[in-house]
């Protein structure tokens, strides 16, 4: 077949049309990348949180304690001697104040305002004191000064008496009257509520200090601690000694 000039060039258009609709299709499906650099997507990645911190108050957890929380009654009408030398109530020559005495299930605290080692246990072998009524151990006040002594009970008590001697010299120039020893009673183991006082002057002789005898019923009541002290007077003692301390329970 012979194709004329203007066929020819028909054709060649038809033809060319085509490729430029393929090409132009397949730009559609797939645009040319962008000059412009994509920004990088960014996955959001769960971070743990931690609680906030709470705070708790400090707290101690207390040692378990091996004492009862209560002591069992004594029996009424039970009489507990503390002479420093028998039994459970034995103390160690040269032990002071503040110390506690368990006698017989009942537990006194020997302490003074100044403490510490206001008093002591003593006897002869020490003191080289000639005390006739004094047998082994005492409670022995060191310093010359005045000072008191404090002695409370975990129970309640109805009588209490004891042997006491004032170290002071009488005679010419010296004391002439013995000086008073005061026993104050309290019904509480903080000395606000008094129960009664009891007081006594010992007897002095050419060769001893004045020793005398001290005690104290609550009539009835009831008492958990006692403060003893020389009453001042001038000339006077201001030093005294300590022994065979009984109480008794409440009847």
């Amino acid at each position: 077949m012979v194709f004329n000039k203007n066929t020819v060039r028909f054709i060649l258009v038809v033809v060319v049309a085509i490729v430029l609709s393929a090409v132009a299709g397949c730009s559609g499906d797939n645009p040319p990348p962008s000059s412009t650099a994509a920004e990088p997507i960014t996955t959001a990645t769960a971070v743990p949180t931690t609680p906030a911190e709470t705070t708790v108050p400090a707290t101690t957890t207390a040692p378990v304690s091996t004492v009862p929380v209560t002591t069992p009654a004594l029996p009424p009408g039970t009489t507990i001697l503390f002479d420093f030398d028998t039994g459970t109530a034995a103390v160690l020559p040269g032990t002071t104040t503040p110390l506690e005495i368990t006698a017989n299930g009942l537990t006194a605290r020997f302490s003074s305002p100044s403490d510490p080692a206001a008093f002591s246990i003593q006897s002869y072998d020490s003191t080289f004191l000639n005390l006739p009524r004094f047998s082994g151990r005492y409670l022995y006040q060191n310093p010359v000064f005045k000072t008191d002594m404090h002695i409370t009970f975990d129970q309640p008590l109805a009588e209490i008496s004891l042997v006491f001697a004032v170290l002071e010299y009488h005679g010419v120039g010296e004391v002439e009257q013995p000086t008073a020893l005061r026993l104050t009673a309290y019904r509480d183991m903080a000395g606000t509520e008094q129960a009664g006082t009891a007081t006594a002057r010992g007897v002095p002789s050419d060769t001893t200090y004045p020793e005398g005898d001290l005690s104290f019923d609550a009539g009835g009541a009831t008492f958990r601690m006692v403060v003893i002290e020389l009453l001042y007077q001038q000339p006077g003692g201001t030093v005294f000694v300590l022994d065979d301390i009984a109480v008794t329970t409440p009847s």
